[in-house]
Order: structure tokens, then C-alpha cells, then sequence
């Protein structure tokens, strides 16, 4: 059995390894038990001699063979598992260090915490390993990109994504007053207080951040 990206790895290194964040997430991972989940692999009739070795976050993989050049990649090049792509964003972002809150607006909108020890499983939330033996946990919901590309559509003359950007960037903090308020599940949305005095469309695009 191969995620993607451990089909990636094993291509280009010839190793088939997953890091403990991505095992975790395909719910065949036990965090507490540091390895595959016994009862979830008889479940689904797996054995673990099937699965990919798996690494600690952050851990080299192995390095690039001469088959990675069908990636463009040269051999000998050091590759790294560095987890789901928020744990990836939130590292790049120093989320470790400033103890800030992390918020992504991918497919979903993620709002990311970097934790000393393990968080407690709560109901609708993620956890998993970050690098350094810490911990993460997030919350998402559907109110990301697409909700992004829906207010783009909706208000004049801003469906290019620069455009939108650039009218957000002139709208100072608080949008006079205009917010937006997301109607889920369809991840769309209205606008209120349109009508205050000095808001403009700019002021209606930097809302959608804001919110």
C-alpha cells in the first residue's frame, strides 16, 4: 500500500518510507503506540509487512537516485519528510517559536497550533507529530480557497486573483466597519455593512480575509 507521497519517495530514493504525521492520517497509525495500528490493519485486512517503514517528522528519507531525474531532480539530492502541508507551513512560519496561531487558507481553512506534549483527542480536531518532538493540533472547515474564489467572483472587477489581493491590501483594518459573514456548507457567503461611510469594494475583499 503507497500514499503519494510515498510513492514519490520510494521513485525517487527507492526507499518506501512515510513520516509518523502522514501514517497518522491514513488512520492505520496509532500516535499513542508509535507505530501501525494492529486492530485498524486486521480491520481492514492489511498486513503491516504491506505498509511503507515509516520515519520520525523531519527525518531524511534517503536521497535521489538517477530515477529522479524523471522528476527533474539530479541523484544525490537529501529528501525529507516534513508531514501534511500545514505542519510544513506552520514550520516555515516559525510557529514554534512565536507560539502564534497558524491560520492556511488551502482547500480548507486551517487554524494550526504547534504543543509541547501530545494534545488530548477532542472531537473535530487534528493532531499529530511536529518536528522537534513537539505536537500539533488544528481545526478545519470548508471555508478556504473556494470561499475565496466565490467573493472574487461575486464582486465587481476583482475575479483575478491580483486584483482581489490588491484591493484587500488598500483597505485599512476593520474594512470601515464591512464584514463578511461565511454561510456554510456551501462555503459562500454575504457582506454586511456595505453601506458604511467610506467602505468600498476594497473594504469588502480585505473583509473576507479578515474574517
Amino acid at each position: 500500500l503507497r500514499w503519494l507521497p510515498t510513492w514519490f519517495v520510494e521513485r525517487a530514493t527507492g526507499r518506501a518510507v512515510v513520516d509518523a504525521n502522514l501514517a497518522a492520517m491514513s488512520g492505520l497509525y496509532s500516535l499513542e503506540l508509535g507505530g501501525w495500528w494492529p486492530d485498524a490493519l486486521a480491520c481492514c485486512g492489511l498486513a503491516a509487512a504491506n505498509l511503507p517503514a515509516h520515519c520520525a517528522l523531519g527525518a531524511q528519507a534517503g536521497a535521489t537516485t538517477s530515477a529522479a531525474a524523471a522528476f527533474g531532480l539530479p541523484a544525490g539530492v537529501p529528501v525529507f519528510l516534513a508531514g501534511n502541508d500545514q505542519t510544513a507551513g506552520a514550520y516555515a512560519a516559525g510557529s514554534h517559536d512565536s507560539q502564534s496561531v497558524f491560520i492556511s487558507l488551502g482547500t480548507a481553512q486551517v487554524a494550526y497550533a504547534c504543543m509541547p506534549t501530545m494534545p488530548e483527542a477532542v472531537d473535530g480536531m487534528i493532531r499529530g507529530p511536529y518536528p522537534g518532538g513537539r505536537w500539533y493540533r488544528l481545526f478545519a472547515d470548508s471555508c478556504g480557497s473556494g470561499t475565496v474564489a466565490w467573493a472574487r467572483a461575486a464582486l465587481p472587477g476583482l475575479v483575478d486573483v491580483q486584483a482581489f489581493d490588491a484591493a484587500a491590501a488598500q483597505a485599512p483594518a476593520g474594512c470601515y466597519g464591512v464584514r463578511f459573514v461565511v454561510e456554510e456548507p456551501t462555503a459562500q457567503g454575504r457582506w454586511i455593512g456595505l453601506d458604511a461611510p467610506g467602505a468600498t469594494i476594497a473594504d469588502a475583499a480585505r473583509a473576507v480575509f479578515e474574517t
